[in-house]
């Protein structure tokens, strides 16, 4: 059999740039082994590929790894000259040095040639050492240029030996031209032929669910008829070259021998494919202990500042719980990451930079962290107990060559990253990129497609998947944990929802990391290799690399409720409370409890969504450890647990020992809710804090051998304390460690992190706190940030909300406000929203309307006419007619008529109206007044010639206005808000029209005896105070009066029954 080396190939990892591609990088090391070849290259379009997972793949599989590249080249990458040829061109690395200089050279063509996508030019590939690359001529699109012959023989007189020119054997016209083409210039030049496989998936049979995949994109390449784009053995190349009839025997072999040259590809050496730790340091030149005395020097001079605050008699116990810690930092050798970070952080808060009070994650289960202003969290003084071994421990770290994990919670990040830049140096801080994959929807598109699932089933799960993708949508990142997706799926389906989950890992897209910068020593760009995404560098590097191997991956995370938090604080004037200051202020009688007890929770964070919202008000918590622990308990995990938990019912598990271990004064229930609660447990078993947390792991993943010892070492050392601590009999002692061990191990997998839960409850309760003392300043910074980010159910759900509890008025749009973004009147507890709330308006229109709101306008008609050309359309202007907006100038008969006649008169240009024209029209006289349609003979003409356009339009608005038209009826006042708002703005504040209902929804109660209806559920909105309400019509009072969604109708009898349930007696309809 003939072999060669299939370096020119691609993955799904090309489909960030162009959607071509299903197969995976395992998928070609599998195939090479099969075919006995002996290389793995990273070949993409564009790019160098994920070239670690090849990498990794060509160890595990005894290949030879080969960073290659199918770059876009032109004559000129400037992107002002930019057309749009691109051609193609493989560019392989010889060596480390020719590794480093393609990543720089690709670098470079994302920062200064990046023109739709990233394009070297003639420049950036003369700069190539020779020596170092293998140039080819890629495939067909290589020869894009006129001139692309004189172009391929320059390039062969730099590169010499290492040019070559590619063939390829797809059986079509286009490639035979291409290779007579070829073969006169191997013949003429001498220029080496090699065989480029361009392979897009392995096997023939492959080749369909390629085409399903972009069949599901709605993309189709019918270039590519007669293309073979598998990865075939040798002997099936020849075939194919034979039989497409170009190439010679010897040149058909010449061009399968030479790809032979890249076993010629030396092993690259450079730190970023180890796995050891790669921590930067801001001293290189400094011995560790020097390190480790700065980090110190630092903590303890924040001590000095800190210990203001503390009590004196306090003092031992902190300075010994620092020295604890930094043990643990200095034996873990980590005092680099917390000298740097400490660094970024105050860099970025004096480049106004907003960082959480509170936290995240286990690391503010460190005093030092709270000392170097990571967090303002006590974890002394805090009222759940936390644990320093959860945040590191010096085992953990040596033992597994990790780092340190901090997430640091931010209102902005731009100052952080910038700080990074700043104090590491500019190629040494970027932003990494996240791979997106296949969504599940789209998954099951593509599933469906291929397994020819019937169109009414693929439909209908399509439906139900966009439900849980919606719901993804508008929940926060500490929400989407609680969100399943079989919750959305029929049972009937989730089967076949399962299998199509295969597809869910296909790689398609690329973006930048919301929130991972990768900090490196060495130069980013050489190194590793940047690409750029929107308009920003990133490194070439996503989340599972830089873990995997060990990189500083520092996580800046923008978390609305940070921002949200600040922005109230800075409305209404006052500096932030810190943490201490919260919890003194929200004592358990303090209104702020008040927000959990009434499900009035829109904005406040871990309890925002409906089941959460009335979850939270069963359980009233009143002081944070309740809090903490509701967070915990509402995890899916503790789902067997909850109502027990919920309904405080006094539980233990009878255990004086175990009890007696998790119980605090705070919380006096035996529920297992925390890591840390099994930590404190193992720790009473004698096993030390710094195993537990590993311990845990291996007990929720079930390493049954490492289980089975730790069982041993756990019941001998429990036992061992009931017997030495509580004078038990050592059979007795063995007997509870025995039911205790039970507990621990079906605890493990679901216990949740204390601290985390910790900071998420104190952001909730600052929520609360804001929300209950400055609420309209709270709903109006919310629904801006809602606003800004597009999710406008938020922002109407928010806006009921405050109507319904806080009274908080959202006056009407109208001309004359600044809508242009929201505006606060904490005095007159109102809202002033801005149009871009409304779908279909664009902040810009808003700028527009402001600027003009304090110019005098006589006519409707001179501001229509100023709008025009600021792209201020009928379109808009009818839409804003439908709501009132210009309710100064008329009802929305008159205004509706004005905006049409405008229109007609052309915003003042028109020049002349036809006769026929004008019959019966009431702007007739109009036109008269200020026209003529004498001829320049006195001829009577049939057009009138407008002189003065302005006046016409003048005229006829007055016209308009002296008709006293009557404005649309209430009902269709009411739709028409519906329309364009999604919610009903008329609200008269009287008295009498506070029974003046609109039905915003019916449905039907069901009897579980017979199947019929026994009531309807309404939803109203009262038209004089803008109220909600829901209330039940008795079916037989319904049947004699139906009513609809939309209908208007005044209650006569409102009356609550026994159970507190509000039912409406007697109504009578409206309109």
């Amino acid at each position: 059999m003939i072999v060669y080396q299939n370096y020119h190939r691609h993955t799904q990892h090309t489909n960030p740039l162009i959607a071509d591609s299903v197969a995976t990088n395992e998928q070609y090391a599998l195939r090479a082994q099969e075919l006995g070849h002996s290389i793995l290259s990273s070949c993409e379009h564009g790019y160098q590929g994920r070239y670690i997972e090849c990498y990794n793949l060509a160890k595990q599989y005894g290949l030879k790894f080969v960073q290659v590249a199918e770059a876009y080249w032109v004559k000129d990458r400037d992107p002002d000259l930019a057309d749009n040829t691109n051609c193609h061109i493989i560019i392989a690395a010889l060596n480390e040095a020719g590794r480093r200089q393609m990543n720089k050279i690709l670098s470079e063509a994302s920062r200064s040639g990046f023109y739709y996508r990233s394009r070297v030019d003639l420049e950036l590939l003369l700069s190539f050492d020779p020596k170092n690359v293998i140039i080819t001529s890629a495939c067909i699109a290589g020869w894009k240029y006129d001139d692309a012959e004189e172009i391929m023989l320059m390039l062969y007189e730099h590169f010499g030996e290492h040019f070559y020119l590619e063939v390829q054997a797809h059986n079509t016209e286009s490639q035979r031209d291409l290779n007579n083409r070829i073969k006169k210039m191997h013949s003429k030049y001498k220029i080496p032929l090699i065989y480029g496989c361009d392979s897009h998936y392995i096997r023939t049979e492959d080749a369909q669910e390629r085409t399903d995949f972009l069949y599901s994109k709605e993309i189709e390449y019918p270039d590519e008829e007669g293309w073979y784009l598998d990865y075939p053995d040798g002997d099936t190349v020849y075939r194919r070259f034979v039989k497409q009839g170009v190439l010679s025997y010897d040149e058909i072999m010449e061009a399968l021998d030479n790809t032979n040259i890249f076993l010629q590809v030396e092993d690259y050496c450079s730190d970023i494919f180890n796995q050891e730790i790669k921590l930067p340091t801001l001293y290189p030149d400094w011995t560790q202990k020097q390190k480790d005395a700065e980090y110190q020097r630092l903590v303890w001079a924040c001590w000095d500042d800190y210990k203001k605050q503390v009590p004196f008699n306090m003092y031992s116990t902190y300075e010994k719980e620092i020295k604890r810690e930094i043990d643990i930092v200095v034996e873990s050798h980590m005092a680099d990451y917390f000298i740097l970070n400490y660094y970024i952080i105050k860099r970025g808060k004096e480049l106004g930079g907003v960082i959480t009070s509170t936290g995240r994650g286990s690391a503010v289960s460190f005093i030092t962290n709270r000392l170097l202003g990571f967090t303002e969290v006590d974890r002394i003084t805090a009222h759940v107990e936390m644990y320093p071994e959860r945040f590191m421990s010096a085992t953990r770290i040596l033992e597994t060559g990790s780092l340190p994990d901090i997430d640091f919670n931010l209102g902005t990040i731009e100052p952080f990253a910038q700080a990074q830049k700043e104090i590491l140096g500019d190629d040494h801080a970027y932003p990494m990129i996240a791979l997106g994959t296949m969504k599940t929807s789209a998954s099951w598109k593509l599933f469906a497609k291929a397994c020819d699932i019937p169109f009414e089933t693929a439909n209908a799960v399509s439906e139900q998947l966009k439900k849980y993708d919606r719901a993804l949508k508008y929940s926060d990142d500490d929400e989407k944990d609680n969100i399943s997706i079989y919750d959305f799926v029929d049972n009937a389906y989730i089967n076949l929802v399962k299998e199509s989950e295969k597809y869910n890992k296909t790689v398609v897209s690329w973006s930048i990391a919301p929130s991972a910068y990768l900090l490196y020593q060495g130069s980013i760009e050489e190194e590793i290799g940047l690409v750029r995404i929107k308009d920003k560098m990133c490194c070439l590097m996503d989340g599972h690399w830089a873990e995997d191997n060990r990189f500083l991956k520092n996580d800046l995370l923008k978390v609305v409720v940070v921002d949200l938090i600040d922005q109230v604080f800075k409305e209404i004037g006052k500096p932030r409370l810190s943490v201490d200051e919260l919890l003194q202020t929200c004592t358990p009688t303090d209104k702020t409890w008040n927000v959990y007890a009434t499900a009035c929770t829109m904005g406040v964070n871990q309890v925002e969504q409906p089941g959460t919202a009335g979850r939270v008000a069963k359980f009233k918590p009143t002081n944070i450890a309740e809090l903490c622990a509701f967070v915990a308990a509402i995890r899916p995990g503790f789902k067997s647990m909850y109502k027990k938990f919920e309904s405080r019912e006094p539980f233990s598990y009878d255990i004086p020992s175990f009890d007696k271990l998790i119980q605090t004064k705070w919380m006096p229930n035996s529920f297992v809710l925390y890591q840390e609660h099994i930590m404190r447990t193992l720790n009473y078993a004698g096993i030390v804090m710094s195993e537990c947390y590993a311990a845990i792991k291996n007990i929720s993943k079930k390493r049954v051998e490492k289980v089975l010892v730790l069982k041993e070492q756990f019941t001998r050392g429990f036992a061992r304390s009931l017997t030495k601590k509580e004078s038990m009999s050592p059979d007795a002692a063995r007997s509870v460690a025995d039911k205790v061990w039970q507990i621990v191990e079906d605890n493990s997998g679901y216990g949740f992190n204390a601290s985390h839960a910790y900071c998420v409850a104190l952001d909730s309760l600052y929520c609360a706190y804001l929300k209950s003392h400055y609420p309209t300043e709270f709903y109006g910074v919310y629904i801006r940030l809602m606003t800004d980010a597009g999710k406008k159910e938020k922002v109407q759900a928010a806006q009921g909300e405050a109507e319904s509890y806080y009274r908080i008025k959202f006056p009407p749009f109208r001309f004359g406000q600044d809508n242009s973004q929201i505006a606060i009147d904490a005095e007159n507890r109102s809202i002033y929203k801005p149009l871009s709330s409304i779908k279909g308006f664009n902040k810009q229109a808003g700028l527009v309307l402001a600027s003009a709101r304090n110019n005098q306008y006589d006519y409707l008609s001179d501001l229509l006419i100023e709008l025009r050309p600021q792209k201020i359309t009928p379109t808009v202007t009818k839409l804003l007619c439908k709501i009132d907006y210009f309710e100064r100038f008329g009802n929305q008969r008159e205004v509706s008529l004005i905006i049409d006649m405008v229109e007609y008169f052309d915003y003042g240009r028109k020049s002349s109206v036809r006769e026929s024209a004008m019959t019966r029209a009431y702007w007739a006289e109009s036109v008269k007044k200020y026209s003529t349609n004498i001829g320049k003979k006195g001829n009577v003409l049939k057009t009138y010639t407008i002189q003065d356009c302005l006046a016409v339009i003048h005229d006829a608005e007055d016209v308009i206005k002296r008709a006293h038209l009557t404005d649309v009826d209430l009902k269709v006042k009411i739709q028409n808000q519906n329309d364009v708002l999604g919610y009903i703005s008329t609200q008269t504040n009287r008295e009498e029209d506070r029974r003046l209902l609109v039905i915003l929804d019916v449905r039907k109660l069901i009897s579980k005896t017979d199947n019929r209806p026994w009531a309807y559920a309404i939803e109203t909105q009262s038209i004089g105070s803008g109220k909600h309400g829901r209330m039940t019509i008795r079916a037989n009072d319904y049947n004699e009066q139906p009513i609809n969604k939309s209908d208007i109708i005044y209650a006569d009898n409102v009356y609550k029954n026994r159970s507190g349930y509000w039912y409406l007696g007697q109504y009578t309809r409206k309109g």
